[in-house]
């Protein structure tokens, strides 16, 4: 039986990270062939982790995802010396950024994996024994696309593997991109498997349900967002976990986690590296910030998890995060989606503090008495802190050019709010042209 030899050669290339200063380019998705084989339901579930691992990478969840919206918020401090991940700590990018091209290109080989899969999917058995593949690929597809609209706005959107056609993709509306998102989620729901079945390191029905009242959210429907939160946590299949720490100890299960990005040490994230001192084997290029670190209640439990920088004596006074402590093993896994998020989903749909006091009694804190937005942020900062959403929530709740320009007076732009298409991809795409291009640069 033939092998799916490319797809095997596509996934172990993607795997790989580097510490050099800038990216290697990731294989554009121009230049893939028409080869990923899908003839069984062996090949066909190859090509699916083939998609998973693409997630992997250091351009995704494997770094970049996670901790570069951090440092273009008010919530890390860059302490490396890539001057491209300087740029976005200073909120001055430009559209030369390698780094930068590098989180848009990845995301796309995703989604040429997904919609390979989608349509090659029929020669590997009939309907009934292939639905969870397919589901699975559409919440693949709608997590990449996610990932690219709450960085640019609107991006080319392609729903198909030609090649050709797609790299004359123009750009796609912003609400249109979340619609597409919406209807991809929508259909995954129906056909997923539970937590039970496919694990956390595989997209179920609660991860479907669980983004989609993400994207919801973030598109500004907040009824809709509640109800499918509503549905993650009235399911059965997860719970908030009574100890805040142990979400994010690798030895250890936590009811709470609800879909996260596979590491080991034969598939090694970069999460432990770049946050750890060097002295405890990391590159340290992310630290807590400071004045967010002073925020938090002393009293908090969270706080337990941000933890004086004793390592390296060139940054006495510094912080680091406690969630990703791997360093010489890469084992730290990517929480992508778990349950306090839900909690705090439907806790700003329906205004309701008793799901915001459920977080805050597990941290060791007094319940609060009445809601308020401005709760409601604060809680997602230091719950969800160093997990790569802080960026968004200051663009969702208005506050971000009020922030922003306290924080880093001498180079913040309300433009900034968008990153810049690359300009390769300007170049490239005979499409898109300097009118495409995002406000600012």
């Amino acid at each position: 039986m033939m092998k799916n030899i490319k797809l095997l050669f596509i996934a172990i290339c993607f795997l790989a990270v580097t510490s050099c200063e800038d990216y290697i380019d990731e294989q554009p998705v121009d230049s893939i062939g028409d080869d990923i084989v899908i003839e069984d339901l062996e090949s066909l579930n190859a090509a699916v982790l083939g998609m998973y691992s693409s997630m992997q990478v250091g351009n995704q969840y494997g770094e970049l995802q996670v901790f570069m919206p951090g440092i273009l918020s008010d919530e890390m401090e860059f302490t490396g010396t890539f001057p491209t991940k300087a740029d976005m700590a200073v909120n001055n990018l430009t559209a030369e950024n390698g780094t930068m091209r590098g989180v848009w290109s990845s995301p796309y080989l995703t989604i040429f994996i997904a919609n390979t899969i989608l349509e090659r999917a029929e020669n590997a058995g009939d309907a009934s024994e292939i639905a969870s593949f397919i589901a699975e690929a559409k919440f693949g597809r709608a997590l990449a696309l996610f990932n690219l609209v709450k960085l640019w706005g609107g991006v080319p959107m392609p729903l198909t593997s030609d090649v050709s056609a797609n790299s004359a993709l123009g750009r796609t509306s912003e609400a249109e991109v979340y619609a597409q998102i919406i209807t991809d989620l929508t259909d995954a729901v129906a056909a997923l498997p539970t937590k039970a079945d496919n694990g956390v390191a595989r997209a179920t029905r609660g991860a479907a349900n669980a983004l989609l009242a993400r994207a919801h959210l973030y598109s500004g429907n907040l009824s809709a967002a509640g109800t499918a939160a509503n549905a993650v946590i009235t399911s059965g299949e997860y719970s908030i976990d009574p100890d805040y720490a142990n979400i994010f100890d690798q030895t250890a299960s936590s009811p709470e986690r609800i879909f996260e990005i596979f590491a080991s040490n034969q598939d090694q994230s970069n999460l432990g590296f770049f946050a750890q001192p060097t002295g405890l084997g990391g590159r340290y290029d992310y630290a807590p910030s400071r004045a967010f670190y002073a925020e938090i209640d002393d009293a908090d439990e969270r706080k337990a998890l941000i933890v004086p920088n004793t390592a390296d004596a060139a940054f006495a006074g510094f912080f680091v995060t406690d969630k990703y402590t791997d360093g010489p093993n890469g084992t730290d896994r990517a929480q992508a989606i778990r349950l306090a998020e839900m909690y705090l989903i439907r806790a700003q749909a329906n205004q309701d503090v008793a799901d915001l006091n459920i977080l805050r009694t597990r941290a060791g804190l007094a319940p609060l008495g009445a809601y308020s937005d401005a709760a409601i942020y604060f809680e997602r900062k230091v719950e969800l802190a160093f997990e790569g959403h802080r960026w968004f929530d200051l663009r969702r709740s208005g506050t971000i050019d009020a922030v922003m320009s306290a924080v880093k007076p001498a180079s913040w732009n309300p433009t900034d709010v968008l990153l810049p298409i690359p300009q390769r991809e300007l170049e490239q795409n005979p499409t898109l042209g300097p009118s495409d291009q995002n406000p600012g640069y």
